[in-house]
């Protein structure tokens, strides 16, 4: 509190707690100073009070009191002790976050105690996955639009001044909604062509899926080596494939269509060889 807000004051009536152990090392109990408060210049008041900061944190004042002689009396009140026995360090709580399902709506509350309120949250390293936002009420939400890893670091800050912070790195993986690899990679053998692929949904719903597996000669025509049509759960599945060829060179070809019927969504992915594989 500034003299200015004492200046001229009636007579209101001033109060301020301060732990006992701020002052003599006492336990528990407080000491409350009760101020008629008057003109500063008043020599007749019961007491005049006049507190300034005297340091940045704003932990530690100095009252300066006048008596009925006029006498000047400092007082330094180091209150750093009770404030920080009366305000609980600020923490942050969440240690990791849930799944993200890309294009699925996602809500999550970070969490702290502590500290003087209000909190404020920030991003304060890295990206956030597109789609998604932090609130300064510390709620990450939006929808994720982009498959990949992503990593960043959030920092709560509270009221004080300076502010107290505590931060924490996260990992948000989204997989794609639709994913297949070779699982054992196309080879020759037994005169024909055969391997083995993995489909993977991530989208977060059962999907209608089709899988069609080619082995496309130099001229362009294709040979079927392998086609399922099932629902897809979340998760993975194997799909074998091969059948005998003609002599040749084939390029092989996987391709793996999904749907969604209730969002009318569609996905695509595929595979090829890189080099045409020689069927003697």
């Amino acid at each position: 509190m500034a003299a200015a807000a004492l200046a001229g004051a009636a007579a209101s009536l001033i109060q301020i707690d301060v732990a006992a152990a701020a002052l003599a090392g006492a336990g528990a109990s407080l000491i409350q100073i009760d101020v008629a408060a008057a003109a500063l210049g008043c020599r007749n008041s019961a007491a005049a009070l006049c507190i300034g900061p005297c340091c940045p944190a704003r932990a530690c004042y100095r009252l300066l009191v006048r008596g009925f002689a006029a006498n000047l009396v400092s007082l330094a009140l180091l209150i750093a002790a009770a404030t920080a026995a009366q305000t609980p360090p600020l923490v942050l709580h969440t240690q990791s976050l849930p799944a993200v399902t890309i294009g699925k709506a996602y809500y999550q509350q970070l969490h702290a105690t502590g500290g003087v309120a209000p909190l404020r949250w920030q991003v304060t390293r890295g990206k956030l996955p597109p789609g998604l936002s932090l609130a300064a009420s510390g709620l990450l939400s939006g929808i994720p639009a982009a498959p990949g890893d992503y990593r960043f670091a959030v920092t709560v800050a509270d009221s004080t001044g300076p502010p107290h912070s505590a931060s924490r790195g996260f990992l948000i993986t989204i997989p794609p909604a639709l994913s297949i690899v070779w699982t054992q990679p196309p080879r020759v053998e037994n005169g024909g062509i055969s391997g083995q692929l993995e489909v993977r949904n991530g989208s977060g719903e059962t999907l209608d899926l089709t899988v069609i597996i080619v082995a496309i000669n130099d001229i362009g025509k294709a040979f079927a080596l392998g086609y399922q049509h099932y629902p897809q759960p979340v998760g993975a599945q194997t799909i074998p494939f091969g059948s005998t060829l003609p002599r040749g060179y084939y390029i092989v070809h996987a391709d793996a269509i999904a749907e969604f019927a209730p969002t009318l969504s569609t996905y695509r992915v595929w595979l090829e060889t890189p080099q045409p594989l020689a069927v003697p």
